[in-house]
């Protein structure tokens, strides 16, 4: 005779295992996806650090001006989103072609989940230009670069970019460089 008074059930030694191997998934994917966005910040940096230079390479070939233009997250603000690149023609700013599209598209650059920059220059200059001696400085304003008066920056201004915030007297701990008076250099030590 079969017995009916038995149900099919997990144990609770099953019911533990379960939701330990939950936790231990869960932890892992955390820290995952911790690691992916610093290494994408690590990337956005060092691209963004490239396209400073080529904009300086670009500027001294061809015997113009190069301009980054930061892209602020909101108007007025000091964290930046992005940047396009400039040259000047005939006074007036002209984009840049990107040389790694296969299209005619312009050298503008969009950060992904949220990742940010910030900038030493004053938040009404929203910009770094380079002249065609390779020399970093600023335009007067920026709404009319290439036609406003092109300040070098001085011997003691060195423009640092980071990729959080830069509070004043502490230093960078996230990706870092820093682009220096005069020879235009871009160190991501700090150091020359």
């Amino acid at each position: 005779m079969k017995d009916n008074n038995k149900y099919a059930a997990f144990t609770l030694v099953e019911l533990i295992m379960v939701i330990i191997l939950i936790g231990i998934i869960a932890i892992i994917g955390t820290i995952g996806l911790g690691s992916a966005v610093s290494s994408d910040r690590a990337i956005y940096a060092r691209q963004f650090e490239s396209a400073i230079r080529y904009t300086q390479q670009y500027a001294m070939s061809h015997f113009s001006y190069g301009i980054v233009v930061f892209t602020p997250v909101a108007a007025g603000a000091s964290q930046f989103s992005g940047y396009q690149i400039y040259t000047c023609v005939n006074g007036a700013p002209n984009p840049l072609t990107s040389p790694l599209s296969q299209t005619s598209a312009n050298f503008t650059v969009s950060f992904n989940y949220g990742i940010n920059y910030y900038s030493s220059i004053s938040s009404s200059i929203s910009s770094i230009a380079f002249n065609s001696e390779g020399q970093p400085g600023v335009f007067s304003s920026s709404s009319t670069q290439c036609s406003s008066a092109f300040t070098l920056l001085t011997s003691n201004e060195v423009e640092v970019v980071s990729f959080a915030p830069l509070p004043p007297g502490t230093p960078p701990t996230a990706p870092t460089f820093y682009i220096y008076p005069n020879t235009g250099l871009i160190s991501s030590e700090g150091t020359l």
